[in-house]
């Protein structure tokens, strides 16, 4: 016979702005041991996921007056953007306790964009043979084929047909 009780299912109301949030939270009761713990249901509403969070939770008793704050960590949750997750961990209450109130903070770790990977990985503009990611974005320089002077002959021959035409209609 198990020795855990469920007491009571609450439905958390969370601010609609805050990506990581509580959605539910369940009351649970040790009867060999009389500690009273609860687990929580964590939803994860932004587009990245989630590895840490810490959460801080603030146990009421019935009169809805502060018993006590406590600070939690959870590691290892591996949230992903858009869904939820019950952390294994089971938070101990004190027997006052009828309801929390949470907030849950992500900590974010913060991993590089594509432009500061390659920032980071780039050493020569024309040529980087060691980053995977450059090679999709390589670019290829070509030398000139024809000698530089053809354009400026040209140009030197437009200007003297100008100054002609000018000087014979004048």
């Amino acid at each position: 016979m198990s020795t855990i009780k469920q007491i009571r299912k609450i439905t958390y109301d969370f601010s609609r702005e805050d990506a990581v949030r509580l959605v539910e939270y369940m009351f649970f009761l040790n009867e060999k041991t009389s500690e009273k713990f609860i687990m929580l249901k964590i939803s994860n509403q932004s587009l990245s996921t989630v590895q840490q969070a810490t959460v801080e939770i603030t146990q009421l008793n019935e009169m809805k007056e502060p018993i006590r704050q406590s600070e939690f960590l959870f590691d290892n949750l591996n949230l992903q953007p858009r869904n939820t997750v019950v952390p294994l961990e089971k938070i101990l209450l004190s027997s006052e306790c009828v309801s929390i109130e949470c907030k849950i903070t992500p900590i974010q770790n913060h991993e590089p964009t594509l432009v500061e990977q390659l920032s980071k990985n780039r050493k020569d503009p024309r040529k980087v043979e060691d980053s995977k990611l450059y090679q999709r974005f390589e670019v290829k320089y070509q030398k000139l084929k024809y000698p530089y002077w053809i354009p400026l002959v040209f140009f030197f021959v437009y200007t003297a047909l100008l100054l002609a035409v000018f000087f014979t209609i004048n």
